[in-house]
C-alpha cells in the first residue's frame, strides 16, 4: 500500500518534468 501511495504521489510530479519518461517508468512499475 505504501509503494501505492508513493507512486501515486511521484507519478504527477515526474509526468511534469519528463512525461515520456514518466510513462515509460510507469509501464516498467506496473510490469
Amino acid at each position: 500500500m505504501m509503494i501505492s501511495d508513493l507512486r501515486l504521489s511521484v507519478f504527477p510530479i515526474t509526468i511534469l518534468y519528463m512525461p515520456t519518461e514518466s510513462v515509460e517508468w510507469e509501464v516498467s512499475a506496473s510490469f
